[in-house]
Formats: structure tokens, C-alpha cells, sequence
């Protein structure tokens, strides 16, 4: 057992449990002439860059706004569950979520697209057809009357 320094008191220290875990990392320090140094304290995992799926949520929420509300909900749904695999480590289950998740995005567009369309050739044909019927109204009430 090593003696401690003065004014330091040790008691208790022996009875702590010895913690596990990385060792120190070396880290590049330019102040030291380029020399390598331990960095103290704990150590941080980095992931790479492009590791973890995308989680499409800022698509789910603007197909959900703007084109279709039930299917961009669930694309919400899915994106959610995307970031909860992250934070407990199921990259592989992130993966899978992460391809639902837009493709419940992108059938959100196509419907709301196809919804779109729709909407616009009925409106276009109901006011043609009720214009067309008013004419032919008028006209006969000019014919007949007239």
C-alpha cells in the first residue's frame, strides 16, 4: 500500500469497489510539441460519422403537415422508434426501422400528391359541369322565353 501525500486523507478509499472500463486514451496534444498525452477522466466513445441510420423525422413531419395526416403519423411513429433503437444500441433494429420509416413517408407523398390531383381535376370538372348546366339554363330561358 502506497502512503498518501500530506493533508490528503485516504480513509475509505481501500473500501471503494475497483471500477472497470477503458484504459486511459492517448490523445495528440500540439501544446506539448506534438506529443502524445493520457488524457485523465472518463472516456468517450465516438461514433463514426454515418454509423447511424437517419431517422426521417423531419420528412414525417412535414408529409404529415402537408400532405397525409394518417400515414405521416405513422412515419412519425417509426421515426421516433428509430431514435429509441439508437439510444439502446439496436443499430441493426434502427436499420429496419429507419427503411419503414421512409417508406411510410413516401407513401404519405404519393397519397397526398395523388390526393392532390384529384381534388383538382373534381373541382375542375364539378365547376365546368355547373357552369356548362347554368349556360344551357340560361340559354334555353333565352330560347324559350326570350
Amino acid at each position: 500500500m502506497t502512503s498518501a501525500p500530506p493533508g490528503y486523507d485516504k480513509s475509505g478509499y481501500d473500501q471503494q469497489p475497483q471500477q472497470t472500463g477503458y484504459p486511459p486514451q492517448a490523445m495528440y496534444n500540439p501544446q506539448q510539441g506534438g506529443q502524445v498525452a493520457v488524457a485523465p477522466g472518463p472516456t468517450v466513445i465516438v461514433r463514426q460519422q454515418g454509423a447511424t441510420p437517419n431517422d426521417h423525422l423531419i420528412a414525417s413531419v412535414l408529409v404529415t403537415l402537408f400532405c397525409c395526416c394518417p400515414f405521416g403519423i405513422i412515419a412519425i411513429l417509426k421515426s421516433m422508434d428509430v431514435r429509441t433503437r439508437i439510444a439502446s444500441g439496436d443499430l441493426a433494429g434502427a436499420q429496419e426501422v429507419s427503411r419503414q420509416a421512409k417508406t411510410w413517408c413516401t407513401v404519405a407523398l404519393v397519397t397526398g400528391i395523388a390526393l392532390e390531383v384529384i381534388g383538382i381535376v373534381a373541382f375542375i370538372f364539378y365547376y365546368v359541369f355547373v357552369i356548362s348546366v347554368a349556360a344551357s339554363a340560361f340559354n334555353n330561358y333565352n330560347n324559350h322565353y326570350g
